[in-house]
C-alpha cells in the first residue's frame, strides 16, 4: 500500500491565526504527492504534546499517496502562548478552522480530511459542529471526550471558582508518559522532547470539560463520514465515552475501530503499522465517494 522508498519531505513555517498569532505549522509531502495527492489530511495533535511527534505517521501517509500538514495549537510546541493554558476553547476551534480554510484555498480540488488525536480530536469535533465549510471526512482518535475520574483533579463547579481568580495558575497536569504508549523507544524519545509540557491551568480544565459537554450536546450536528479509533486500554480516555460518542454521532457513514491492548497514543503504540493501514484502507473507500460526488 506505501511505498518504503519514497522520499518524503517535512517543511516547517508559520500559519498566521484570525487574531494575528503567528503559529508553528508543518507539511509533508513528496513529488508524487505535490503533483496529485490524494486528499490532504490536517492533523491536529493532542494536549501538551505536538505537531512534530506524528512524523512518523506523516511519512506513512505521504508514501501512501496523501498530504499531511499541521500546526501546533498555541501553548503547546512552538507556537506561542502560555504551556497548557486557553481562555476559551473556540480559540483553538478558530485556529483549526483558520487552518483547515487555508489548505482548501491552497488546493481547492483535492479532498480534505480532519485527523484529530486526544484533545485535537476534541477541538476537531467542536470545528465540524460550529464551522463551515466542512472537510470532506472526520477522524477522531482517541478523542478526549470524558476523563477518566483519577484524571479529574477536582469537581467541575470547584474548577470554575478557582478559574473566576487563579485561571492561569501553572499545575501539574497529572498525566504520566507510561499511559500513552507501551512502545519504550517512544516513550524515551518522549522524555527527552523539550517540546513536550505537562502542565495545565483552571481555565484549560474549566474549558476543556465544557468543550466535552458541548460535543455530546450536538452529536445530531455531525453528518459527515467519521472514523473514530478507540484504546480499550486506555488510561486517560474512558473507552465507553468514544463508543457512546459514535453511537450518538447522526452520520449513516461511519466506523468504530477498536485497538486492543492498547494504551492512548494509538498512533504511538507498538504494532500501530496495523492501524496506519486501517486508516488509508478507510481513506481510500471514502475518498473515492467523495470524488464520485
Amino acid at each position: 500500500m506505501s511505498d518504503a522508498a519514497t522520499a518524503v519531505f517535512q517543511t516547517e513555517g508559520q500559519y498566521r491565526a484570525s487574531d494575528g498569532a503567528n503559529l508553528h505549522s508543518y507539511r509533508w509531502s513528496s513529488s508524487e504527492t505535490d503533483a496529485s495527492a490524494k486528499a490532504i489530511v490536517v492533523v491536529m495533535h493532542g494536549y501538551g504534546e505536538h505537531c512534530g511527534r506524528y512524523h512518523e505517521f506523516a511519512q506513512f501517509l505521504v508514501r501512501a499517496g496523501y498530504l499531511a500538514c499541521g500546526f501546533d495549537a498555541r501553548g503547546h510546541g512552538q507556537s506561542p502562548g502560555q504551556r497548557g493554558h486557553i481562555a476559551h476553547y473556540e480559540r483553538y476551534v478558530d485556529d483549526l478552522h483558520g487552518f483547515l480554510l487555508e489548505q482548501r484555498r491552497r488546493h481547492p480540488s483535492t479532498p480534505l480530511v480532519l485527523l484529530g488525536h486526544s484533545n485535537g480530536g476534541l477541538i476537531a469535533l467542536r470545528t465540524v459542529q460550529t464551522r463551515r465549510p466542512l472537510p470532506d471526512a472526520l477522524i477522531v482518535v482517541s478523542p478526549l471526550v470524558a476523563l477518566r475520574p483519577k484524571h479529574k483533579p477536582v469537581p467541575r463547579w470547584v474548577a470554575v471558582i478557582l478559574s473566576s481568580f487563579a485561571s492561569r495558575l501553572p499545575l501539574p497536569s497529572g498525566l504520566s508518559r507510561e499511559e500513552l504508549t507501551h512502545d519504550t523507544k517512544i516513550l524515551d524519545v518522549h522524555r527527552n522532547d523539550k517540546l513536550n509540557h505537562g502542565r495545565s491551568t483552571p481555565g484549560w480544565y474549566v474549558a476543556a470539560t465544557g468543550a466535552m459537554q458541548e460535543v455530546f450536546a450536538s452529536l445530531d450536528t455531525i453528518r459527515l463520514p467519521v472514523l473514530a479509533i478507540e484504546a480499550d486500554s486506555d488510561p486517560i480516555v474512558l473507552p465507553r465515552a468514544i463508543t457512546r460518542l459514535y453511537d450518538g454521532i447522526a452520520s449513516t457513514d461511519k466506523e468504530l475501530v477498536v485497538c486492543k491492548n492498547s494504551f492512548h497514543e494509538v498512533l504511538n503504540e507498538v504494532g500501530r503499522d496495523e492501524t496506519y493501514r486501517c486508516i488509508v484502507t478507510w481513506l481510500a473507500k471514502h475518498l473515492r465517494s467523495v470524488v464520485a460526488a
